[in-house]
């Protein structure tokens, strides 16, 4: 008999922690959703082993502005994403140093907002080219009126900017990323 409801509470709390991560992922979707509305939007974790962590989301335009940002901390599956607006306003860059420039604590402390402003960074960079000017849209390009070939090879050729052969950077932050 001891068995059966020992067993039933176990199917009780992993029934009961299944339900909270489908809220939680909710939560995190729902925010990004509002997020992407206020432009690009980097994400960054901060796991611990013992007390609570943090996933973070903060979102930027296009010139490195930062213009939203919600947090979910805690420990418990029960957590949701919450309006987090203390940097809005301010660039996406100097936050990034001010964090950085801390002592170790503080930025071990902060290192899941670094990791997010690390990947918008990473993506404003990927979107903008050496000069600081946006890269044209594709719908802007005007394709030639006549369907006859000028020349048999390319005039450039297209380079991709990574390379196969090496490992991709360990941030060691728990996660970060750009959507």
């Amino acid at each position: 008999m001891k068995f059966i409801l020992f067993f039933i509470m176990v199917c009780l709390l992993i029934g009961g922690q299944i339900l909270g991560a489908k809220f939680q992922i909710k939560s995190f979707n729902e925010a990004l959703k509002r997020l992407h509305k206020k432009g690009n939007v980097g994400v960054g974790t901060k796991k611990r082993k013992v007390g609570p962590g943090y996933v973070v989301l903060l979102a930027c335009d296009s010139q490195g502005t930062i213009t939203g940002g919600e947090l979910m901390r805690g420990i418990t599956v029960f957590n949701s994403f919450k309006e987090y607006g203390k940097w809005n306003g301010q660039s996406i860059y100097d936050v990034n140093a001010r964090l950085k420039a801390g002592n170790e604590e503080a930025r071990d402390e902060y290192s899941g907002y670094i990791a997010a402003l690390d990947a918008l960074e990473e993506k404003l960079a990927r979107n903008l080219p050496i000069g600081g000017q946006p890269v044209q849209s594709h719908s802007n390009n005007t394709k030639p009126s006549s369907p006859e070939k000028t020349s048999s090879t390319p005039s450039s050729t297209i380079k991709p900017n990574f390379n196969l052969n090496t490992q991709a950077p360990n941030r060691g932050t728990g996660g970060a990323y750009t959507t």
